[in-house]
Order: structure tokens, then C-alpha cells, then sequence
């Protein structure tokens, strides 16, 4: 393990009843939600009032995330979290999360890619190497699941919907948040498939921002159990996410 004691941060939260859906398990959304503010915590360490990031007019965007659960939690369910984080050049962050139960024992993981962006030009920020967020960074990373690499999912089309992006999918940073994504690719997957199973393994890829008021258009593609959801802006624009994943009987 890293000798660097603010290089892994850990802490408890319970499951709530706005974190589970109609199947009873902890959401796939609700989980994004939850790294992200675990990650925002371990940031705060060593940059309690966000200095760095505003000094340089950065923000962070999450590029990818890859989950694996053992089981989906339930309602009221106490887990810990523990993340640990490393970076590339300044710019790119790759972070791990592991969760585990009441008992102790690993329930699942997470590995997660985030970028620096300007945001005012929203092109590529880079923090200095003297920036004080380095203080985090564990010299021993590694993946704790398979790496979240690019997304080749052309399989056969089951299914395709529009959905145009409104004010409650954007986030303080002007675009659609991370977790929306997941509650998009959760509906096109469906209330009689979902009601009674969990994510038991997803990946989510952002490639281009989504802003209010695009439409996008939304492609199911399965294959032997497993879904891609790809999401376009509008018929045949760029592509601007791709999810995959399997589902699981609770």
C-alpha cells in the first residue's frame, strides 16, 4: 500500500430509500452520485474550499466508468467506500472505489477515468506539478476491475428512441451530469427487465458533452445478455456516450 496517508480515503454512508429504484437495489445513478461526492470529499483534504480548481478556472468531468457488483444493496443498508486516486500527466486522474458491507466484506468496485476541463473554454486544463492536489495521488494504483477501455458494442439494434436533454438533466457545470446518463440507459432498458435484477456490471463512456435542448437519439443493441446503449446528437450526429453492461436477478 502507498505510504502517502491522504492517497486512500474511506467513508460510511447508508443506502436511502432516493437511492434505490423500483427493484429495490442501490441504482446504478445513485452509485455515480455517490463516487462522485466520495471523490469531491477526498479532494477536500487537501483543498478544502476547491482553491486549486478556481485559481485555474478547471472543473472536473468524469470520461469513463466501469462497475462490478456482487450484489445490488438494499434500502437502509450501511456500506463503506473507500477510493483511491493517480494521475497522468496532470490532466487525467484515473480513481478506484471499492465498496464493501456492514461486515466488512467487498460487495463490488468501481474504476473511473476524470479529465480537467477550462470552464470557459471547455478545452483540456492541466494542474501544475507544485498544484497542492497532488498530495493525493497513490503511487500504487491500481484497477480493482476490468480496465474501463474503449466500447466496441456493434451488435444488433433492438431499439431506438429520441430524448431531448432538459434543465434538470444539466449540472452546475452547464451540462448533462454524469449520473443522468445512467438513468437514460436504465429507462431505455426498461421497467419488466429491471424490475426484478440489478446492474450486476456497467461501463460508461462520455465522449462529447450533452447541453440543453439537443436531442439525442438512443440505440438499444444486445447481444448473448448483454446491452450497448449508444447516444447520439440527434439521427447520425457524433456520437456523444456509450454504455454496456448485464443485469442480474436480485
Amino acid at each position: 500500500m502507498s505510504q502517502n496517508p491522504l492517497s486512500h480515503y474511506t467513508e460510511q454512508t447508508v443506502i436511502g430509500g432516493y437511492d434505490v429504484d423500483a427493484s429495490g437495489h442501490w441504482s446504478a445513478a445513485a452509485m455515480l452520485r455517490q463516487m462522485s461526492l466520495t471523490a469531491q470529499r477526498h479532494c477536500q483534504l487537501v483543498d478544502p474550499d476547491n482553491i486549486v480548481l478556481t485559481r485555474y478556472g478547471l472543473f472536473w468531468v468524469l470520461m469513463r466508468a466501469r462497475a462490478e457488483l456482487n450484489r445490488g444493496p438494499a434500502e437502509g443498508e450501511k456500506i463503506e467506500v473507500e477510493t483511491t486516486a493517480s494521475a497522468e500527466k496532470g490532466k487525467i486522474f484515473n480513481r478506484s472505489f471499492l465498496f464493501r458491507g456492514e461486515k466488512g466484506e467487498q460487495i463490488g468496485a468501481a474504476s473511473t477515468v476524470w479529465l480537467l476541463l477550462n470552464l470557459t473554454t471547455r478545452t483540456i486544463g492541466r494542474l501544475p506539478d507544485d498544484s497542492g492536489l497532488a498530495h493525493y495521488v497513490a503511487a500504487d494504483f491500481t484497477w480493482p476491475t476490468a480496465a474501463p477501455k474503449a466500447i466496441r458494442g456493434d451488435w444488433p439494434v433492438t431499439e431506438t428512441r429520441f430524448r431531448r436533454v432538459q434543465y434538470s438533466d444539466l449540472d452546475m457545470n452547464r451540462h448533462m451530469n454524469n449520473a443522468r446518463y445512467m438513468e437514460w440507459v436504465t429507462d431505455l432498458l426498461g421497467f419488466p427487465r429491471m424490475k426484478s435484477t440489478f446492474l450486476q456490471e456497467f461501463q460508461i463512456n462520455y465522449l462529447k458533452e450533452a447541453v440543453w435542448d439537443i436531442e439525442m437519439e438512443l440505440t438499444l443493441m444486445e447481444k448473448d445478455g448483454a446491452f450497448c446503449v449508444r447516444g447520439k446528437d440527434g439521427a447520425g450526429g457524433p456520437t456523444l456516450f456509450e454504455a454496456c453492461g448485464r443485469v442480474a436477478a436480485g
